[in-house]
């Protein structure tokens, strides 16, 4: 690995952090919500025997829900990401070999291998919470 493992454990402290803000935000929700809209407006643009003014009508609305909706699902988008585009900026301003360990292939197997046993120790825990005593 070409570097030391201060800046691979910055940049998989910040991708924890990411996903433990996607969690608890529920990104996931949001965008299904957004597709759902979209399914909704095809459907009503694909129905017959309705009046064009009617459809007119329905797709508007159903536009500026998807509007909110696609304006939320960004923000939290945008929050979730923060800590990773944060911790690049801040190795931008102070070099501390972050930018390296994120393009080196060898940091990123590491991070990913080590993502993996996070993700599934927490999906551990979860469900031992949910489980009846």
């Amino acid at each position: 690995m070409t570097g030391a493992l201060a800046p691979i454990a910055l940049l998989l402290g910040a991708i924890v952090a990411a996903g433990e803000l996607a969690r608890r935000l529920r990104i996931v929700p949001r965008f299904a919500t957004l597709a759902d809209l979209g399914r909704r407006a095809g459907a009503i643009l694909a129905r017959r025997g309705v009046s064009d003014h009617l459809k007119e009508r329905a797709t508007r609305i159903l536009a500026g829900r998807m509007m909110a909706s696609s304006l939320s699902a960004g923000a939290v988008l945008a929050m979730v990401i923060a800590p990773v585009v944060l911790l690049l900026l801040i190795d931008g301003a102070l070099p501390l070999g972050v930018r390296a360990a994120f393009f080196d292939w060898q940091a990123r197997l590491l991070i990913l291998f080590v993502s993996l046993i996070y993700v599934l120790a927490r999906w551990r825990i979860g469900r031992r919470r949910l489980q009846p005593r």
